[in-house]
């Protein structure tokens, strides 16, 4: 079983280093890095 996580994070150097992190954990799957809370949602609803 994977677990997908999405990042909302604003400083783009911590949400690469975060998607890095989690895409490389066992057992974790980064399916999306966001900017901002709104850009979240617009992805995730589309």
């Amino acid at each position: 079983m994977v677990i997908s996580v999405s990042i909302v994070e604003d400083d783009a150097g911590i949400r690469e280093s975060l998607t890095q992190l989690i895409g490389e954990a066992p057992g974790f799957a980064c399916r999306g890095a966001h900017a901002s809370a709104e850009e979240a949602l617009r992805a995730i609803s589309h």
